[in-house]
């Protein structure tokens, strides 16, 4: 842990009904408007730009650190959908572009675990987040479900500050000390129903996950855990992707997993997560739910 343990942490509730996965407690926790707790903060970010160091940093929980962002209040569904992915359920499963394209030619596109529409008009997507929704499906015969993902467009830039905390903190001045956050994707934009699932995945940069309507459950796992988690394999579709499901435990298929415990994070308006690469991450959705999401270092 890279706090004491008489840091001032604060403990996420549960947003969902308690899961048959193992929580061995809440990641460390800081509100940033308190300026005690900021100053650790900084101090702890600052440790993700050191290479020793960075192995063995922990998740990061910084209660309403972007409080400030005019998107707070501004973001809607007012704008058009540049990308939307389609879902039999609310497991929203992101599948690998290239070896989908290979996927296509052997299986049929209903079969896969979710396909991706490159543009879909904003009505429609308002449209098919609803409920009571009568347009005929796209993809899958029975129902299907819609989550937005989408760059930042240069029109809503404005309402974010990628210049401030806690971008702001992973830089380093002095270009011979250490490299600083460096943009490894472009900042995202990710919208999805009540009840949205993101199955267990890892990334290879460190994440900053930002938190702009609604709210979201996160458990991570430490990577030493990856094993257990059972990961498929490199050239799978759903590489990055584990064969675990948290909710759905099946301890007679995978035993391991009863020994793995996980943090768990809940997320709210202004709120932001980061954490180290292969730190994995597995999520569920209480509302509607916008986020900002950029990777670095």
């Amino acid at each position: 842990m890279l706090l004491d343990e008489s840091a001032n942490v604060e403990a996420g509730s549960s947003i969902t009904a308690p899961l048959p996965a193992r929580i061995e407690g809440s990641v460390i926790t800081l509100r940033w408007n308190h300026t005690d707790e900021q100053r650790t903060g900084r101090l702890c970010l600052e440790n993700y730009l050191i290479p020793d160091v960075n192995r063995n940093v922990s998740p990061l929980l910084l209660k309403s650190v972007v409080q400030h962002w005019p998107a707070l209040d501004k973001w809607s569904l007012q704008w058009l959908a540049i990308a939307v992915r389609i879902a039999p359920s609310l497991r929203f499963t992101h599948v690998d572009p290239k070896l989908m394209q290979l996927y296509l030619l052997l299986f049929r596109p209903e079969q896969a675990p979710s396909m991706l529409v490159p543009a879909m008009s904003l009505q429609e997507l308002r449209d098919r987040m609803d409920e009571r929704c009568q347009l005929p499906p796209l993809v899958y015969s029975e129902r299907e479900y819609c989550y937005m993902q989408s760059p930042l467009w240069p029109a809503i830039m404005h309402d974010v500050d990628m210049t401030g905390a806690p971008f702001s903190c992973l830089t380093c001045p002095d270009d011979g000390k250490a490299e600083g956050l460096v943009e490894r994707q472009v900042a995202r934009m990710w919208l999805s129903p009540e009840g949205a699932v993101s199955p267990l995945h890892y990334d290879n940069n460190m994440s900053i996950l930002t938190q702009v309507k609604g709210r979201k459950r996160l458990l991570l796992y430490r990577p030493q855990a990856l094993k257990a988690l059972q990961p498929y394999p490199n050239w799978h579709i759903l590489r990055r992707r584990c064969r675990v499901d948290p909710a759905h435990p099946d301890y007679k298929r995978f035993p391991a997993f009863e020994r793995v415990a996980a943090l768990e994070a809940v997320l709210e308006p202004g709120d932001s997560l980061v954490f180290p690469a292969k730190k994995l991450p597995g999520s569920l959705s209480s509302t509607l739910l916008q986020q900002a999401n950029a990777a670095g270092v």
